[in-house]
This record gives structure tokens, sequence and C-alpha cells, in this order.
């Protein structure tokens, strides 16, 4: 019975999660994008910038941010190191945007978690006032959560908008939507850096 109440709600509270509102509706001009850390999500999460960026009417001063995901990803035999994952994603965005005049910044901080990292990407804000107009770029079920945190340290909800990556079923399963419930009720708890209810920080 609860099984079933749980599967039949995930799809309302999968869109509810997915913010609609506050996603991205025509053409914009942003004068920033940022890519959110996911380290299993960022390939579709780029797919998702990539395309914004080559239909938007962007240009040479738009800057795009990438999430300070400090996780240790697979060899690159260019750098002949093993690269983190925020390295990986600026690699792969400018590659695959391939133009010199493209500013790409790694935002800095260190985080364990959404909470984190959307405290690091407030105070770059806060410390860059020419950018006025953010679209960040996140997996459809994160959306809510993301804004939630950002909005707590950076408080201008009408200059903020998301794209999010293509999405799939799994963005709606009842695991992942409890997931989000429970991380949703921690955030608002200030739990979100307790120990073994959050990621460790990240060296």
């Amino acid at each position: 019975m609860i099984t079933g109440v749980i599967i039949v709600l995930a799809w309302p509270i999968g869109s509810w999660l997915e913010y609609r509102e506050k996603q991205v509706r025509g053409i914009k001009e942003p004068d920033a994008i940022y890519l959110v850390a996911g380290s299993i999500d960022q390939d579709r999460r780029i797919d998702a910038l990539v395309d914004f960026y080559s239909k938007s009417e962007t240009n040479a001063k738009v800057v795009i941010l990438i999430g300070n995901d400090r996780l240790k990803s697979r060899w690159s035999q260019e750098e002949q190191a093993n690269l983190t994952r925020a390295e990986w994603g600026f690699k792969n965005v400018k590659k695959r945007l391939s133009s010199p005049v493209i500013q790409i910044e790694i935002v800095p901080g260190r985080f364990g978690g959404t909470d984190g990292e959307m405290e690091a990407l407030g105070k770059y804000l806060e410390n860059h006032h020419n950018i006025k107009r953010l679209v960040i770029v996140t997996s459809p079920f994160h959306v809510r959560r993301a804004l939630r945190r950002l909005f707590v340290y950076f408080p201008h909800e009408k200059d903020v908008s998301v794209v999010t990556a293509r999405g799939k079923w799994s963005d709606r399963a009842p695991w992942i939507v409890l997931g989000e419930l429970f991380k949703i009720g921690r955030d608002s708890l200030g739990l979100s850096r307790m120990p073994f209810l959050s990621r460790k920080c990240r060296d």
C-alpha cells in the first residue's frame, strides 16, 4: 500500500522538484552560465549547456562557470594526471564550444554538497557585479533544491533562471524523488553539513 502511494506521488512531486516556472523560456542573453557539479550527471548537463549556448544570443562577454567538484576522475593523457570532475568539465566544455573568445572559469570553493556549492557560487556572484543575469544548468530533479540553496546565499531570484539536462525516466524514480525531499528537509533544518547526513567536503 505505502509503496503504491509513493510510486503514484513520485510523478507530481517530480514535477514540483523541476521548478518549471524558473526554467528558461525562449531566447535569453545571460551574463553567465553556471554548470552545477554532479559527477554522475556531468555529461548530460554539459550537453544541455552546449545546446543552450548554441541557441542563445550570447556574446563574447558571457562567462561560463564550472562548479568546483574536487572528486578525482579518470586519467588525462594530455595532462598526464587524473583530473577532478571540475577539471574535466572545464576541458570538455571548452572543447565542445571550440571558440577562443569564450571565458570559462572554475568557481573557487570547497564543498561536499549542493549547499556548500551554492554558497561558493553566491560569494562569487556578490563579488562580480557585472553578472546581472545568470543561467544555471543542472538535472531536472535537482532544480528546486539548487535554487533554494542559492537564494539563501544570493537572494536575487529575478535574475536567475535554469536550463535542465535532457530528462530521463530515473529523474522521477521514487528513490530519486524521496532522496531530494529528504535533502530539502535536511537543508531547511540547517543540517546540510552534518556528519552522516551529507558528503564530506572534498580536498
